[in-house]
């Protein structure tokens, strides 16, 4: 079962409010979580709440859209969903605020400041070498630190997925112990946060 153009229309002209002040809710991840695509995942949610709620109650949308107690019904069940779909996306990026918190749009970077440069390069399409460079990070890095650094940018497992490093897996890549990680991880920490904050 599809929504139809019109069906969509008169969903948006109920529910368009509803929709924008809870994408206004979600918030803590700019990269992630705009505005714009925070109202697109939730204008997708409610078209999910449509062919459920019609799959739930066995009638097509004109059946039951603004008709007597199915409406009612229709009405609450679409707003669940919407904030749940709020809640359920906010926790995602709560889980993964610590990798996320300083994280900027690349195309920002001269406006923001000067300092900040990104640099990419993917030889082959396979491998990212180099990959980041934050203002001049690497030159304010010992050899330990940057071989940290580079541990993290380059071995996805070095991060759990809530964002936190993985302590043992960098001790495998680097061959350095927990302290020393931690200790190098913190200076690396502090640079960022220095460089970012900096107007």
């Amino acid at each position: 079962m599809t929504t139809s153009s019109e069906q969509w229309d008169l969903i948006i002209d109920q529910y368009e409010g509803l929709i924008w002040k809870i994408a206004h809710r979600i918030s803590g991840d700019n990269a992630t979580a705009s505005l714009e695509d925070n109202y697109q995942d939730l204008c997708i949610a409610a078209l999910a709440a449509i062919t459920g709620f019609e799959k739930k109650v066995g009638k097509k949308f004109d059946e039951f859209f603004k008709q007597g107690e199915l409406g009612k019904l229709f009405n609450q069940y679409l707003k669940t969903c919407l904030w749940n779909y709020k809640n359920n996306k906010g926790a995602r990026i709560v889980k993964r605020y610590n990798l996320t918190k300083y994280s900027i749009p690349l195309d920002a970077q001269t406006e923001r400041n000067p300092k900040l440069t990104f640099q990419c390069r993917i030889p082959h399409g396979k491998q990212v070498e180099d990959s980041i460079f934050v203002g001049d990070v690497k030159e304010l890095l010992n050899a330990e630190q940057r071989g940290v650094l580079k541990a993290l940018i380059e071995n996805p497992k070095c991060v759990k997925e809530c964002g936190k490093v993985n302590h043992a897996e960098l001790r495998r890549v680097t061959g350095l112990t927990i302290y020393r990680i931690r200790r190098s991880v913190q200076v690396i920490e502090d640079i960022i946060k220095r460089d970012t904050s900096e107007e």
